[in-house]
Order: C-alpha cells, then sequence, then structure tokens
C-alpha cells in the first residue's frame, strides 16, 4: 500500500527539553550484530569521504542494485521531509509511488512537517527518520543527548546547475546588510555555501540579514524586490536564469551532499535491520532510476513533475541533480563554524563528526566493511 499524506506537522511543538526521548550519558548500542558481506552489483558504492574534488564521480551500484531482501514481518515507517516540491526529494517519492520499499516490507508513510516539529517529533520517536538537513536545531539537540544521526548524503548539482545565492544584477557591489530570501532561517545547512559565496564577494554571513520564506514566496519576493538576495534550489533558480536583472553568485560546494536522511532511536538501536531496508529501497532507486542525467528521459521527466506537484517545462528546464547517498568527511564540522558567527549555536565547541554522521548503514547496504 502507497500513501501519502501532504500534512503540515504536528498539533502542536514537543519542546526538547520534555520529549520522552532525551538520550542518556552512556551510547545506545545496536539491537543486532550485523555482518557485512558483499553486494553483488555494488563493487563501486563506495567512495573516500575524505574525496572532496570537485570532479569526484559519486558511489554507483548497477541498476537494480542493491537487490532487495524481504523483511521477516511487514513494518510500517513513518517519514517526514520539509518541503513536497524540491527536486531532491524525487527518488523517495518515485521510490514509494513504484513499491520500492514494499519490496523491503515496509510500509513508507511520507509526511510534510516544519523542520521544528519534525526534530521534535523525531526525538520523541513519532518520526522514524526526517529527509532535511542537519542543520544548527539539529546539532543543539543532539549537545543536550538527544540519540539522533545523519545516516545518508542526498545530492550535489551538476557543474551546469546555478542552484544558489542569486541577487539583483545591479546590488552585486551592494550587499552588505542585505536581505536574503532563504527557505530556512540562520540555523539551516544552507548557512554554510551561503557563507562561501559571500566571502567572494568579500562579505561574511554576519554582514547580511537572512529573511526566512516558503519556496513559493522567496522567488515571489525576490522577483518582487522584497528581499535583495536569494538562495533558490532546483528547479526554482530556472525562473530567473535567462533575465539578466538577476546574477548568480555561486551554489553548493562541488560533490558535497549537505543533507539527506536523518534516523532516530528506532532505526538507529531498536530495528537497524529495518533501517538498512529503508535505505536499500531507496539507494537501489537511485541507482536504477536517478543514477545519471534523468531528464533525458522525458517520461521521467512528466512523472516526477506530477510527483512534486510543479510544472514539467519547470522540472527539464534545469539539469539533473547528481544523486550521493555518501556523507563527506567534515561537513559538519564546516557547518558548525558558520552556525557559531551566526549565534545559532547553543554551545561554543565543535561536536566531533562521529558523534553526528553514522555511514555504517548505508556502507553495509553497498557491502562495505569500512576503514
Amino acid at each position: 500500500m502507497i500513501r501519502h499524506r501532504w500534512a503540515l506537522g504536528a498539533g502542536a511543538v514537543l519542546m526538547l527539553a520534555v520529549t520522552a526521548a532525551c538520550g542518556s550519558d552512556e551510547p545506545s548500542t545496536r539491537a543486532d550484530d550485523f555482518e557485512v558481506v558483499p553486494v553483488d552489483g555494488c563493487e563501486q558504492g563506495w567512495t573516500d569521504p575524505a574525496d572532496r574534488s570537485a570532479d569526484r564521480a559519486p558511489a554507483r551500484c548497477v541498476a537494480g542494485a542493491p537487490a532487495p531482501q524481504q523483511l521477516e514481518e511487514q513494518v510500517e515507517l513513518t517519514m517526514a521531509i520539509t518541503n513536497k516540491q524540491a527536486e531532491l526529494i524525487g527518488p523517495l517519492l518515485w521510490a514509494q509511488e513504484h513499491g520500492e520499499f514494499e519490496k523491503e516490507g515496509i510500509d513508507l508513510e511520507i509526511k510534510v512537517v516544519p523542520p521544528a516539529d519534525a526534530l521534535n517529533l523525531l526525538a520523541s520517536g513519532d518520526l522514524d527518520a526526517w529527509f532535511s538537513g542537519p542543520d544548527a536545531s539539529f546539532h543543539n539537540a543532539l549537545k543536550q543527548g538527544y540519540d539522533l544521526r545523519w545516516v545518508t548524503g542526498n545530492y550535489f548539482e551538476s557543474p551546469e546547475s546555478k542552484s544558489g545565492l542569486w541577487t539583483r544584477a545591479d546590488e552585486v557591489d551592494e550587499l552588505d546588510g542585505a536581505k536574503v530570501g532563504s527557505a530556512a532561517g540562520t540555523g539551516s545547512v544552507i548557512m554554510y555555501p551561503i557563507s562561501a559565496a559571500l566571502e567572494k564577494q568579500g562579505l561574511s554571513i554576519s554582514d547580511v540579514k537572512v529573511q526566512t520564506l516558503t519556496s513559493a514566496d522567496q522567488i515571489v519576493a525576490f522577483k518582487n524586490g522584497g528581499v535583495d538576495a536569494a538562495w533558490l534550489l532546483t528547479p526554482t533558480w530556472g525562473q530567473v536564469a535567462d533575465d539578466p536583472e538577476f546574477t548568480f553568485l555561486g551554489g553548493q560546494p562541488p560533490a558535497e551532499p549537505l543533507g539527506g536522511i536523518i534516523f532516530g532511536q528506532r532505526l538507529l538501536h531498536d530495528e537497524p535491520a529495518v533501517g538498512r531496508a529503508l535505505l536499500r529501497a531507496y539507494i537501489r532507486t537511485i541507482n536504477t532510476t536517478f543514477a545519471g542525467d534523468y531528464k533525458a528521459d522525458r517520461q521521467l521527466v512528466e512523472e516526477l513533475a506530477g510527483l512534486l506537484d510543479v510544472p514539467a517545462e519547470t522540472v527539464a528546464a534545469t539539469p539533473s541533480l547528481v544523486f550521493d547517498w555518501e556523507i563527506r568527511e567534515g561537513t559538519s564540522e564546516r557547518s558548525q563554524d558558520v552556525w557559531h558567527d551566526l549565534d545559532a549555536l547553543s554551545y561554543e565547541d565543535t561536536i566531533a563528526e562521529s558523534d553526528v554522521v553514522d555511514r555504517s548503514f548505508y556502507e553495509a547496504v553497498v557491502g562495505h566493511e569500512g576503514d
């Protein structure tokens, strides 16, 4: 059974300070002692996390791999997403629509939930996974002892893409004090690449004012002058790409995913086999349908547009994303440096990557035993 629930959040925000999922001083242990074995077709399914070269090719398995492994019992899972119209969730929605999770024995419900609510619901166990970015609030929760981990990457942009920070052509030299529109606030993972783009203009992230707007409101405000600059995701940036009034300043760091899937207690520790099954379906979908220039397939573009609820012409107007389930080394720590500059963190030190990221799930799915 395939279920979509495009609901807006929970009825009330659960406060992290009172949720029952609060972590303890002792780390949790896995519910199983899982042996990693080679996976047919996934011999190229892993790359060195330290490789941040701009021309890095993403890990890939052959189409159809990793093969489904039906769980002993059917399970129900709930995953939150933040924005239904962002192309980066395309493989997730396509996998659900085409029964890839069902092949693993998973009945997956997808819900649109505001980020603040999603984090609290994940920590309390009312959500099992969250497809988003490991933002400042996520790191603040980790510092408080909450047992959450970033377990997969999501995508990076092709060299032809202009997803990123845009400004009006006549305001490039006047960005000090500018209003920058973003779908998330100062604690967003997007602050990391925005900071890098501003540095190229001789500015720091603290020199601008970030204004939080929905994706739809953001493009309207940018075109109407309500904000001076905006971070535009694929496929939204295609709406200004051919307009000489707007200038592209810079995008996501090359070959470096900034978000992906975050697990809570259930999939991390109580039922890790289910967590692996969820990732197996997601990774198989990337390898089978979204491994290359998927937009060359007009039928897929039409279907993807329907799943995202955007015009097919909007999807087709921008280059294919490079979907990547891996997480680069140091992304979390570099992001924390930016959030410290914005006073978005509740602590002064840096949380080590080992307390933020768990690559073992996707490594097991593709048969890599780790370093």
